[in-house]
């Protein structure tokens, strides 16, 4: 008990440093907490809820690193983290935290496989979500935290299938997603996060429309999500990156049908409300949205840094490097 307090004192410190914004530090405290779970384990290998604590501080040291621009670091980290969940998952299969705690898991696995260009891996662990989180769901049909849950993953799969050129997959993924949201802003319109959830929904459409070739259908759709964003003042970078996703979606629509100056200005705002968030030190986590922003908007020289760091941190995006390409970014 003793060496679990201690544990979760080291998890303590790494928690207001993370929130300072010294990531340096709040890894280290999180890998001092890491030792102590890992000890403790290793005592008593059956314990599932040491196991869950150790897979708690795998994931917390895993987001640091992410934030700090570390990909193949916190790649390593989430891969521990989805291991030590499955386990669990298979010693208490019925219950119902720990496989809600696996899905949550499998999240953050595939977004990091995301960002690091294994696309195919990202979609099945979203797959998998996805089957997990309808039967969490079905389990609880009241929920709404579950039905919110299963929204967003259902969006994020849908992205993948849209860069993977799955369109029809993509549309399929993408409708029961924005058909839960609208269900929960109808029945709560002061919830902000449902708000945020269903223009991010709305925005990964209007990149479908694009590529499906239909640029009116993505104008309405990136509209109505900058529309439900309007009265948000974006004070979190969390925030501040659903406003500015919903600002870049306009302006690509808008470029498709030929508005470029309407577009420009889109992309504008967009960095605008970015600017404050990476002024303070969160570029690691907003680079890969700006370096886009900076390229459409013909900044190659200033794209070419963001995407420098992002390659450095073994980030991997081929679209994003297309549109280096295509305008003459350098390295």
């Amino acid at each position: 008990d003793y060496r679990l307090e201690l544990g979760f004192a080291h998890g303590n410190l790494g928690s207001v440093r993370e929130a300072r914004g010294d990531l340096t530090g709040a890894a280290d405290a999180y890998s001092l907490t890491l030792d102590v779970k890992r000890s403790l384990v290793e005592m008593e290998p059956a314990n599932i809820d040491r196991i869950g604590e150790l897979a708690e501080s795998h994931n917390k040291l895993g987001v640091v690193l992410r934030k700090a621009g570390s990909y193949a670091a916190a790649l390593e980290q989430h891969t521990r983290e989805f291991e030590l969940r499955q386990a669990i998952a298979e010693m208490d299969p019925q219950h119902a935290y720990w496989r809600e705690r696996f899905a949550v898991a499998l999240g953050f696995f595939a977004e990091v496989m995301m960002a690091t260009g294994e696309l195919d891996e990202s979609l099945a662990l979203r797959t998998r979500q996805v089957a997990l989180l309808d039967s969490l769901v079905g389990a609880d049909p009241s929920n709404t935290v579950r039905q919110r849950n299963r929204a967003s993953v259902s969006r994020a799969r849908g992205g993948l299938l849209v860069e993977l050129g799955r369109f029809d997959e993509a549309e399929h993924a993408l409708d029961l997603a924005e058909r839960e949201m609208r269900r929960l802003v109808a029945a709560d319109s002061t919830a902000f996060g449902w708000h945020a959830d269903l223009a991010w929904v709305l925005a990964v459409k209007t990149a479908l429309h694009l590529d499906r070739g239909s640029p009116g259908d993505a104008l309405e759709s990136a509209t109505t999500a900058v529309a439900l964003l309007r009265d948000e003042v974006p004070q979190t970078t969390s925030r501040a990156t659903v406003v500015a996703r919903a600002h870049l979606a306009r302006g690509n629509a808008l470029d498709g049908l030929g508005r470029s100056g309407e577009a420009r200005e889109a992309w504008a705002l967009a960095v605008a409300v970015l600017a404050p968030h990476a002024a303070a030190g969160d570029q690691s986590e907003l680079r890969p949205l700006m370096a886009e922003l900076l390229l459409r908007l013909d900044r190659p020289e200033d794209a070419s840094r963001e995407l420098q760091a992002l390659r450095s941190s073994g980030y991997v995006d081929r679209k994003l490097d297309a549109l280096a390409s295509r305008k003459g970014a350098p390295g």
